[in-house]
């Protein structure tokens, strides 16, 4: 992918890097936080921000909760590919919350970043 990183192209992320269903609160879409996901989520946006590579890849070692916020790694290891894309950029994040409290959603994009289409129309 980092080919077209000379290209000007936009690379968007998105998904729940914490995901535990054992865990989820199902019926409670506005529940409020569990403290371990707000806790394992200050310790990873840190990391993305700041682009930690060294960090993120031992999260499952050095993040508080890790074991509770990604039981397995499925949702967590495309993280690497999208900030691999970036070539050492450090991403923007558009969006993150925490719903059903624990599941973490989060946008992030690296490169050329011109504002939505919502975002030039109004």
């Amino acid at each position: 992918m980092s080919p077209l990183r000379g290209e000007n192209i936009l690379f968007l992320a998105c998904g729940a890097l914490i995901h535990n269903l054992g865990l989820v609160h199902f019926f409670g879409k506005n529940d409020p936080e569990d403290a371990w996901a707000t806790e394992f989520y200050r310790w990873l946006k840190e990391r993305i921000l700041n682009f930690n590579i060294d960090d993120l890849s031992l999260f499952l070692k050095k993040a508080p909760h890790a074991r509770l916020a990604a039981p397995s790694t499925e949702h967590f290891d495309p993280l690497f590919f999208f900030l691999g894309s970036g070539m050492g950029e450090k991403p923007k994040i558009h969006f993150d919350s925490i719903r059903y409290g624990n599941g973490l959603f989060l946008i992030a994009s690296i490169g050329k970043d011109e504002g939505s289409a919502y975002e030039k129309k109004h």
